[in-house]
């Protein structure tokens, strides 16, 4: 009867983990938010621009171009708060 342990006396390698499913979705919605967040922050900023460009009498466009350099601001600094959160469903490399 042959046994269950490996001829050379290791240790037999633990079983690979599954793979997990809600791992995989929750990294798709993440990106999802972080695009969704970008292009919300800019359009609102350039939207606000453009009101006080047809509020504020002027010659140039100062406040479409202002409005959209907060809003990328706002975008970005929003984009570097998600990158620094940790994820829960990350798997841990292998330790060496």
């Amino acid at each position: 009867m042959p046994s269950d342990e490996p001829p050379s006396g290791r240790e037999a390698p633990p079983p690979p983990r599954p793979r997990r499913r809600e791992g995989e979705l929750g990294e798709s919605a993440r990106g999802l938010s972080i695009g969704v967040q970008m292009v919300v922050c800019i359009a609102l900023g350039t939207a606000v621009g453009v009101w006080a460009d047809r509020h504020i009498p002027g010659e140039m466009p100062w406040g479409t171009l202002v409005g959209f350099g907060l809003g990328a601001a706002a975008a970005f600094r929003e984009l570097m708060r998600l990158a620094d959160r940790p994820r829960p469903n990350r798997p841990r490399p292998p330790e060496r």
